[in-house]
């Protein structure tokens, strides 16, 4: 057997190609905007991304390009053409770029972000921080939800179940009852 066809070797060239068929299934996906990257995903991954040591200009463009953000590939840009930070961040005022969503994840990465950047803060665990609050947040808004929904079900259940109980329950016993009370 030679050593290109040795069961090892098919074994390891078919995980490697179902490797990266999933890394290219997931490049697509996000690329092609099939899935949309919340804001703790954005935070999630400017993190990972720092602690790989990336600096923070080149960790901005990549979550740019995988976010496929235009607005903050431009902040990135800006950062590394040497702007001051304020000036390489668009003003505050609503823009026409982007939808509100990313707006407002742009919005709280640059809170994050200035806040790590002008106080020497580590800006990894700031961002973990961050997207954590998110994170409880929108789970205390879902039990919020879910427990409205336990309110308003009560009441169909009821009108549900309450008509079978008579019916199986009420009924059988006062037909047990009538011969007893003719007699």
């Amino acid at each position: 057997m030679t050593p290109t066809t040795s069961p090892g070797h098919l074994l390891t060239g078919w995980a490697g190609h179902r490797g990266m068929r999933r890394r290219m299934l997931a490049h697509h996906a996000v690329r092609t905007g099939d899935t949309h990257l919340s804001i703790r995903v954005w935070l999630e991954l400017t993190a990972t991304v720092l602690e790989s040591g990336v600096p923070l200009a080149e960790a901005l463009r990549i979550v740019a390009e995988s976010a496929e953000s235009s607005a903050l590939q431009g902040v990135a840009h800006r950062l590394r053409l040497g702007l001051s930070w304020d000036a390489a961040w668009p003003p505050e005022a609503p823009s026409r770029e982007g939808n509100s969503d990313e707006r407002q994840t742009m919005r709280i990465l640059r809170e994050v972000l200035t806040l790590a950047v002008r106080t020497g803060a580590p800006t990894a665990s700031m961002l973990r921080a961050r997207a954590m609050q998110l994170r409880r947040s929108e789970h205390r808004e879902a039990e919020k939800v879910a427990a409205a929904l336990g309110v308003k079900l009560v009441v169909p259940l009821g009108l549900c179940s309450l008509p079978s109980f008579v019916c199986l329950g009420v009924v059988p016993i006062l037909i047990g009852f009538m011969p007893r009370m003719w007699s």
